[in-house]
């Protein structure tokens, strides 16, 4: 643990070399800035363990280098942004043990190398896409502690490399031939 506090400095983002940015762990406070959309060449946006709040930004769907985004155990809220799907390289996403509400958006479909993917433990709503199948990349998927409903759709079996999936704690239901 480091002992940084107050917010992220929207300053952050004329630092447009940059490849790696690694806060975790900190006393951060206040929202993601916007400009963190001009970290262009950045492949790891790592936030996780502080006390961020706010939404995430629109904007973050301008970084087409990351491979890695990790926002996880924050104070975040308001809903995963379509933007997300710009993130065509992106192969880590944690966004679990926030207060994301809303849907989790179709555009995730666009994820292709995503590998791991963790929304648990946020206020999430509505049904688990059918375009989940597309992520024929992914190794770990959870959704748990949510509050998605409907059925489970059939086109996860298309997910042939997961190894871990944990979807308990929402109200949901399979309807699978196996």
């Amino acid at each position: 643990m480091n002992n940084l506090s107050g917010p992220i400095p929207a300053e952050i983002g004329k630092l447009i070399n940059l490849v790696e940015v690694d806060l975790n762990t900190n006393q951060l406070e206040g929202h993601i800035p916007p400009e963190i959309g001009n970290l262009i060449n950045a492949k790891l946006f790592s936030v996780f363990s502080n006390e961020l709040s706010g939404f995430i930004p629109i904007e973050i769907g301008k970084m087409k280098s990351l491979e890695s985004l990790s926002l996880h155990k924050n104070n975040l809220s308001g809903l995963i942004p379509k933007a997300l799907g710009d993130l065509t390289k992106l192969k880590i996403l944690y966004l679990n043990d926030n207060q994301i509400s809303g849907s989790i958006p179709a555009e995730i479909e666009e994820l292709l190398n995503l590998v791991e993917v963790d929304l648990s433990t946020n206020w999430l709503t509505g049904h688990i896409p059918m375009e989940i199948g597309n992520l024929v990349n992914a190794t770990l998927f959870y959704a748990y502690s949510n509050e998605l409903s409907g059925l489970v759709p059939a086109e996860i079996g298309k997910m042939k490399l997961l190894e871990s999936l944990s979807l308990q704690r929402n109200n949901l239901s399979v309807s699978w031939g196996i």
